[in-house]
Order: C-alpha cells, then sequence, then structure tokens
C-alpha cells in the first residue's frame, strides 16, 4: 500500500496533507509521478469540505486492493497508448488517482463549474480556486463509486490518464421498480436510475433485474489543451493528432464493454442491458447509428432536468443550472458492445497501427 493510502487525519498528517495542497493546481493535469501530491491534496480537500462523511463514503483511497491483481487486470498496448482495465479494487492506486483527478478537472472545463468560472477569469482568484476545489471535493467520492463491483477502463500514455470510462454492474436480484421504490434505504448501485424520471405502472423496463443491467458512467477524454502538454510534437502533428484523439475515444469505449464482458464471465453473471447518463456523443453515436456505419438500435431515452444541485454554489439559480436537461438511455448491451469493438477496429485502421503491434501485456 502506498504512503498517501495510508494517509490518517491525525494532526501531524492532516499538516503535511495542507502542506502538499499548496502545491496542488486544481487547473493543472498531472501524471502517476505526482501521485502522492495528487492524492494527498484529494485527502485534504476531503478534509476541508466534507469532515462529517470521512468514515461514511467510499473513498477510491481507502478500498482494498489485492497484492496479486491476477487475470483480471488487463493491460494492452495499442500505438503509443496503453490500456488498463479492472475492478476498482484492484487497479494501481496511482491510476486511480490519476483518473479521478483528470475526469473531474475535464468536467470542470468543459461543463457548467468551467462556464462560471471562465466568465469570472478577471475577478477574484480565490473565489475561482476555491469554487474548483469545492467540485473536486464533491466528486472525490459520490454515488458512483459506491458500487462493491466498479469497473474501470483508462487510456494512459506516459502516466497519464487521457480518457476513461467506469462501468456500474448492478448486483441486486430485485427488479428495477423495487429497488427503486426502496432506494431511500437501499440505493441502487446503478448511479443513472437515481435519477429523477418517472415510467407508467407496468413498463417493461421496471420488471427488468438489477442484476442484468450495467451503469456506463464517468466518461471522459482529457481536453486538447491539455493533450497538447502531455503528448510529444509527432502526435500532435495536425495531419495525425485528430487520429490519436479518436483513438483514445474508440479504446475507451470498447474497453468499457470488454472489461463488463470479462467482469460477467468471472462472476457468471449475465448483462442484457446497458445503462448511461449524458454520454458522450461518441456513446450516443454508437447507440444511434452514427458509428461503425450501422443502423441505430432500439434504445430508450428519458430526460429529466436534475437541477442546480449538480452546478457549484456560484452557478445555482442561474438559468442554465435550473434547465440542464440529462439524457438516460437504455440499450441492449450485447449490441452496443459489438459495435464497439467495430469502433476500435476503424480506428485502430485509421491510425495506422496493425494487429502484431497491438500485443497484449496482461499478467
Amino acid at each position: 500500500m502506498s504512503a498517501c493510502a495510508r494517509t490518517s487525519f491525525s494532526p501531524t498528517s492532516l499538516l503535511k496533507t495542507l502542506g502538499e495542497m499548496n502545491k496542488y493546481s486544481t487547473g493543472e493535469y498531472y501524471s502517476t509521478a505526482d501521485h502522492a501530491l495528487v492524492c494527498a491534496a484529494h485527502q485534504a480537500l476531503a478534509r476541508r469540505y466534507r469532515p462529517n462523511e470521512l468514515d461514511a463514503l467510499r473513498w477510491y483511497w481507502k478500498v482494498a486492493r489485492t497484492a496479486d491483481p491476477g487475470r483480471e487486470y488487463h493491460r494492452e498496448r495499442v500505438g503509443p497508448y496503453t490500456l488498463h482495465s479492472g475492478p476498482l479494487e484492484i487497479l494501481p492506486l496511482p491510476l486511480v488517482c490519476i483518473y479521478l483527478d483528470s475526469q473531474i478537472k475535464t468536467y470542470m472545463d468543459r461543463d457548467a463549474l468551467g462556464d462560471a468560472v471562465r466568465s469570472r477569469v478577471n475577478s477574484d482568484e480565490g473565489a475561482i480556486r476555491l469554487a474548483r476545489e469545492k467540485e473536486l471535493a464533491r466528486r472525490i467520492a459520490g454515488g458512483s463509486l459506491e458500487g462493491a463491483e466498479l469497473l474501470i477502463a483508462m487510456i494512459e500514455y506516459d502516466g497519464y490518464v487521457l480518457g476513461g470510462m467506469m462501468v456500474n454492474p448492478g448486483i441486486h436480484d430485485e427488479t428495477i421498480g423495487s429497488v427503486m421504490q426502496s432506494r431511500g434505504h437501499r440505493p441502487t448501485s446503478i448511479t443513472a436510475l437515481q435519477a429523477k424520471f418517472a415510467l407508467p405502472p407496468g413498463d417493461p423496463f421496471l420488471a427488468k433485474r438489477e442484476s442484468e443491467i450495467a451503469d456506463l458512467v464517468r466518461y471522459f477524454r482529457t481536453p486538447d489543451h491539455a493533450l497538447e502538454k502531455i503528448l510529444p510534437r509527432r502526435l500532435l502533428d495536425q495531419s495525425f493528432h485528430r487520429k490519436a484523439v479518436h483513438l483514445i475515444r474508440a479504446l475507451t469505449i470498447s474497453e468499457a464493454f470488454a472489461v463488463t464482458a470479462r467482469w460477467m464471465t468471472n462472476r457468471r453473471r449475465r448483462i442484457t442491458t446497458g445503462v448511461c447518463e449524458t454520454p458522450n456523443d461518441d456513446v450516443k453515436a454508437l447507440i444511434e447509428g452514427r458509428r461503425a456505419r450501422t443502423d441505430a438500435i432500439p434504445h430508450r431515452v428519458l430526460t429529466s432536468s436534475t437541477g442546480a444541485e449538480l452546478y457549484p454554489d456560484t452557478y445555482q439559480n442561474r438559468p442554465e443550472g435550473m434547465s440542464k436537461i440529462y439524457t438516460l438511455y437504455a440499450f441492449d448491451f450485447a449490441e452496443v458492445s459489438e459495435r464497439a469493438k467495430r469502433y476500435r477496429e476503424l480506428a485502430v485502421a485509421a491510425y495506422g497501427v496493425t494487429p502484431p503491434n497491438s500485443r497484449s501485456i496482461s499478467a
């Protein structure tokens, strides 16, 4: 276990953690070489903004990790990238730490908080830093980290996590309808099903068992301004850069389905349905038939105005915060999984990586 994972909140360790926080930037993208700094900063943020939840939540640095990850930890080289996937509890802590750090910052750079921060860039720098710190603290642990069987697929280059997606397989045998009715007492492991939406009684979706559903959550790709600092010049060449970016997307999405398929085999489970809330356009395109040259597949779309609780304090009560519409897709898992494989094949071919160069380096 790393020194960061052993960090406690004694007065001495807290002073050390707060010292690390002073070296940490909420706008910078870090690599695994900076793991101790980033993880210590995350713990300082948790202590500062969420002190009452320190013992109640499943913080990533407290998740037990096996000494020998074995066959469930998959690694593979594709072009310049290394693909990592497996259960959260066995993936290397530095990778998990940097994954979450990058995913949250990508959200802040692109979505509501990013808009709020950018609109105030010429005002109080302290208030801007505070807003970003609060959002990091809020998202370091939450509903999407509570699943006991949480899976992660991530794309790494030279210690930087360039993209990734979490998958939360359902584990309860109850139907979706019964789980949602009792979620106040027994929260569903499917994060997307916590959205505020309603189906008429007797809808077939409500009769599905939660254990047959996988929830695709926390998709991201590091934005271009960060890639420009991370990737070497040869990968930033104008004629080649978009293919490199496209490969990151394709590997991320396809591996999210692949790691779930391996989980099903190991756990002897059968996933029939995928659920994805506000998926990236690449995921939407796979579902709607705009990727891999296929027709759309049957899917359910439920929209819900989730409201200002998703946004930082400075963004609440603004029209955008009150009217943001989130899309919840439900789709056939096997069909989109096959599309994801094809998407990867097309991206690998466009990049120019031949199969012999895409070698597995799993244990």
